[in-house]
């Protein structure tokens, strides 16, 4: 297949935009393409899988780059990248074949310093993983499990969607989607309304998404919903709903009786709530727009809540599968800062959950810092508090985790490696 001049020039243009911003690569490409609306369906699809391949293999391409002369590196990144990816011959690039051996030529240098007798410095080439967190996933990983995360988390992520069961079945669903689009999906192993495509899907314009029966919705979101074990009847805070994926479950879980309140400092987020609460027949959700720290909307409702969820802003390290451009932000510095904001927001909502009351911590990192350290401080100061095994909420719904000896405690952990999930970690804190 011969490759268009056109669509290289447009996958580095797109590239260099992402690199040179801190915005979202999903968010940026969506721009670009509106931007760029001559581009054909098939050339948008070359685009994006030429980029997010780009971003999944960065630091392996860059050191590729180092041995090439040319006068526009990100187009060279480009070549390089498929030609790196192209094992069989199928790709025929728009380069003179002295180009081409030369880019040969340069990946079979790079390919070099995969040999490195550090095995963490191998694995920070090959999978685009930060050194420093390798050197933390090092203190309670094997070497083979390392590897196993790190290559799990360059491969694309697969299409789970969440059965909206005020309205189907998942039996149901499972065979609506055959029946009327062709798709076939077989039952998630552990969340009990999860299906997982087989294939490369675009769900979005079918009737049956239209009309409320699923969202879309990774595995290990979903289980963070059943932590909560909320019950019909309940009034429930979901402090960091963002666009609602956990809110919509838990309203599912209630049967849409009681009272969920979904708040969030992003307005532009909750905005995107309430078109889906209308379109999944969710009629118990209230959204509170909080404007900085002052909580205003939601202060008088201090000890009232059977469950506050706290799904926190983080590093998003557990999701580069689907947004691989979360290690171009990620440093030391900005994990201070997360860590500051998520035990101010975790000290924040305590005050809401009312006596006897469930709350829940979760985020989707996999860094210590982020996680267990964040819980053991709040801990320290808040003595109201208890951990309540997660695995042991799970197991009364019927749902098993298979998990290494050397972390079978009370959190949630799950990774893509292990799990098919995304990367999450939760924990369930009782009020006393």
């Amino acid at each position: 297949m011969r490759i268009q001049y056109y669509c290289i020039q447009a996958s580095a243009e797109l590239y260099e935009i992402i690199l040179d911003s801190y915005h979202p690569a999903d968010r940026l490409m969506s721009q670009f393409f509106r931007h760029h609306h001559t581009l054909k369906n098939q050339d948008r699809a070359f685009v994006a899988e030429t980029v997010y391949g780009m971003l999944r293999h960065r630091s392996f391409l860059e050191c590729a780059q180092n041995f090439c002369d040319n006068d526009y590196p990100i187009r060279t990144m480009v070549y390089l990248y498929l030609a790196y990816q192209d094992k069989e011959g199928k790709h025929q690039l728009p380069l003179e074949a002295q180009e081409i051996r030369e880019v040969k030529k340069a990946l079979e240098k790079a390919k070099f310093f995969l040999s490195s007798k550090d095995p963490l410095s191998r694995l920070s080439l090959q999978y685009s993983i930060p050194m420093w967190v390798l050197q933390k996933w090092a203190t309670f990983f094997s070497m083979a499990d390392m590897e196993s995360l790190c290559r799990s988390l360059q491969e694309p992520a697969p299409l789970f969607v969440r059965t909206n069961t005020l309205k189907i079945t998942r039996a149901e669903l499972k065979k609506r989607f055959r029946t009327a689009e062709g798709w076939e999906t077989q039952e998630t192993h552990f969340s009990p309304v999860g299906l997982l495509f087989k294939n490369k899907t675009h769900v979005f314009k079918s009737q049956l998404f239209q009309k409320g029966l699923f969202e879309v919705q990774d595995e290990g979101s979903q289980l963070i919903s059943y932590l909560t074990e909320v019950r019909p009847g309940q009034k429930v805070l979901d402090a960091c709903a963002g666009g609602g994926g956990k809110t919509l479950h838990l309203a599912t879980l209630m049967h849409n009786k009681g009272m969920i309140y979904a708040s969030d400092t992003s307005e532009y987020r909750l905005k995107e709530l309430k078109p889906r609460t209308v379109r999944a027949g969710v009629s118990n959700i209230r959204t509170r727009f909080l404007s900085g720290k002052s909580l205003k909307g939601i202060r008088q409702l201090k000890n009232m809540f059977d469950v506050v969820l706290v799904d926190a802003p983080c590093s998003g390290m557990g999701t580069l599968r689907r947004n691989p451009d979360v290690t171009l932000r990620l440093t030391y510095a900005r994990i201070r800062e997360l860590t500051m904001q998520q035990s101010a927001i975790l000290s924040q909502y305590s005050m809401f959950v009312k006596a006897g009351g469930r709350f829940v911590y979760s985020t989707c990192s996999l860094l210590p810092e982020e996680n267990e350290e964040i819980i053991a401080s709040f801990l320290k100061k808040h003595s109201e508090f208890h951990v309540e095994p997660a695995s042991a909420i799970l197991q009364k719904q019927g749902i098993v985790l298979p998990m290494p000896i050397s972390m079978k405690d009370s959190y949630l952990r799950l990774y893509p490696h292990l799990h098919g999930t995304d990367g999450f970690f939760a924990a369930v804190l009782i009020k006393s």
